[in-house]
């Protein structure tokens, strides 16, 4: 499991403020209990099952989101 690593870039909605984001990975599994396991990628649209992570920006003056697959 990968912890979340804390990223920032310059905002490209409003230009004056900075984004501050995060770096996740995509679970591939969600343990419901001890016998039950929940597949993300049985509800995830084709295109995002090819991605490994993903990365979250939010700006700090607008709240312009923007988000990455990689």
């Amino acid at each position: 499991m990968v912890t979340a690593k804390r990223l920032t870039r310059k905002c490209t909605g409003c230009r004056d403020g900075m984004m501050e984001g995060e770096l996740q990975a995509i679970p591939n599994e969600m343990p419901l209990s001890s016998f039950q396991k929940i597949i993300p990628a049985d509800y995830m649209p084709e295109i995002m099952k090819k991605h490994r992570f993903y990365k979250l920006f939010i700006c700090n003056n607008c709240g312009y989101l923007k988000i990455f697959f990689s």
